[in-house]
């Protein structure tokens, strides 16, 4: 009174390696979505921020006299972001991702 593995069916494998996953290559179409994305957060980062700062200092809790370094910092981000949400309002590009929602309902 053994036990005996069970056997295994081979013939529903395939013969030759598994495909390389690795080998896909990227389309150019998801590269610039990609980097589109990676762009939105950063000015969204930016523009939260400058408006953190913003908060901070009309509370006074920031004297922006002594934390010059900060201020400018604060300063540039804001411009950052504004440079961003004008160039996002020039190109319309805002309609076209209004239209794109209307469509699918949100």
């Amino acid at each position: 009174m053994g036990f005996e593995p069970p056997v295994l069916d081979q013939h529903g494998t395939p013969a030759g390696p598994p495909p390389d996953r690795r080998a896909y290559i990227r389309r150019e179409e998801d590269h610039g979505n990609l980097v589109r994305s990676v762009v939105s957060l950063l000015l969204a980062i930016c523009g939260g921020l400058a408006a953190i700062f913003l908060f901070f200092a009309a509370m006074g809790a920031i004297d922006l006299g002594d934390a010059v370094a900060a201020t400018v910092i604060a300063v540039v981000l804001g411009i950052v972001w504004f440079a961003g949400f004008f160039y996002r309002h020039r190109t319309q590009a805002g309609r076209t991702q209004w239209r794109d929602r209307e469509r699918r309902g949100f």
